[in-house]
């Protein structure tokens, strides 16, 4: 069987999530720019997922411009409060949670697609669950207001 080098998988996948950080800043940036924002630092709300990773691997190599304040939240309804209270300038959010906020008459606009979903969302569950039929009549626990709820 052939050796695996990890850490030459582990540096590739790192390089390919910092070009990703790498992409949306530069998109972010040249947007503000277009857009007329006068704010010195632009404050962006992110909550933790692995699909914006970029940012925070872009932000743990000190390639973020100075102007670019990452808010940490700690979740997709606390970005949204802070995106309806203008305490940010901008936000990671979903397609449906950013045409939920424009219904709630927060002016917003999509300058970047970050990640694309292929469903990959699951029910976690505990042994011996382990099919569907297994958990019929358990109690689920669920984040009130998050995607696809």
């Amino acid at each position: 069987m052939p050796s695996i080098n990890l850490n030459k998988i582990n540096r590739s996948i790192t390089s390919l999530w910092l070009a990703r950080g790498i992409s949306l800043f530069i998109a972010l940036t040249l947007t503000l720019t277009q857009t007329g924002c006068n704010n010195t630092t632009l404050a962006i709300g992110v909550h933790p997922w692995l699909g914006y990773q970029p940012i925070h691997l872009a932000q743990q190599h000190n390639l973020l411009p100075a102007e670019f304040s990452l808010i940490h939240t700690t979740s997709a309804l606390q970005t949204q409060q802070k995106l309806r209270n203008a305490e940010l300038d901008a936000g990671y959010l979903t397609l449906d949670e950013v045409l939920l906020l424009k219904e709630q008459g927060v002016d917003l606009t999509i300058v970047l697609v970050t990640n694309v979903s292929t469903g990959a969302d699951k029910i976690l569950a505990r042994q011996p669950n382990q099919t569907k039929h297994d958990i019929i009549g358990k109690t689920l626990a669920y984040e009130a207001g998050a995607v696809a709820n």
